[in-house]
């Protein structure tokens, strides 16, 4: 007589606790993610910030705790998916009108979420123990197939993070100071205008190394037709390249030649 009076949940009760149970872990959960993401772009800016620096020791440092957050990070992610996924089946075996018995398979899977996030959030696997525990109580064997457990996360390495540091950097640079052009236009027909010195030789107004300069690249680009090979032309004239560069450049700006790509 007494026995009768505890009946057994029906599916759509204990479906509804349990979702209403686990939407509540989840949102634990993204609370908790949305923090490690602010640590993580915190401990990255610091890790460019070292390696920019050459401070090497401190980018370990930083590249070392920023291997753990992402770790972490990498977990919770998974668990946040196969806690949604968990909702999903539940929703999906009241559109099938179910009975109790099919949540075995969601008993089993809660089980398997709570170990891979025991060691990272004990707190949070404690509450999907209990979820798991109260399903088990009323639940005999299993008829629906399970879902896969999480794959196990690859914890990447300082050494690799300290490499996308560095590549991160350098993509920033190439932003900065954009890549200069391989060739060169020189306008045909285009006169030069020389003022002649007392000697009878022509001479230009910019005197000193930077003339004589000046002079050579323009030289070499009317030579070349017009298509002038920024390496090709350091290395005949002797010049560094940042030198054929810059001629060409003030060249442009004087309109003697049109830079192209």
């Amino acid at each position: 007589m007494v026995r009768g009076m505890f009946r057994r949940p029906s599916f759509h009760e204990l479906a509804g606790q349990i979702s209403r149970m686990l939407a509540s872990q989840r949102g634990r959960l993204r609370l908790a993610m949305r923090s490690l993401e602010r640590q993580r772009q915190r401990l990255w800016k610091l890790c460019l910030e070292a390696v920019s620096a050459n401070d090497y020791a401190r980018a370990l440092v930083y590249a070392n705790e920023l291997s753990v957050v992402k770790h972490v990070l990498q977990v919770f992610t998974q668990c946040d998916i196969l806690m949604e996924r968990l909702i999903i089946r539940l929703d999906m075996l009241k559109s099938l009108n179910a009975v109790v018995s099919d949540l075995a398979p969601v008993a089993s899977e809660l089980k398997v979420l709570s170990k891979h996030i025991a060691k990272v959030m004990p707190s949070l696997s404690y509450e999907l123990e209990k979820i798991g525990d109260t399903i088990s109580d009323v639940l005999s064997e299993t008829s629906v197939n399970t879902l896969e457990p999480p794959t196990p996360i690859d914890e990447p390495g300082s050494e690799e993070i300290l490499s996308e540091a560095r590549a991160e950097l350098e993509r920033r640079m190439a932003e900065k100071f954009p890549t200069p052009p391989e060739t060169v236009d020189v306008h045909s027909g285009r006169t030069v205008a020389l003022a002649l010195g007392a000697d009878g030789q022509a001479s230009n107004d910019y005197g000193g190394g930077e003339g004589e300069i000046l002079e050579r690249v323009y030289s070499y680009a009317k030579m070349k037709g017009g298509d002038v090979d920024i390496a090709e032309c350091a290395s005949e004239l002797n010049l560094p390249p940042e030198r054929v560069l810059w001629a060409l450049q003030r060249l442009s700006q004087e309109g003697r030649v049109e830079l192209r790509r």
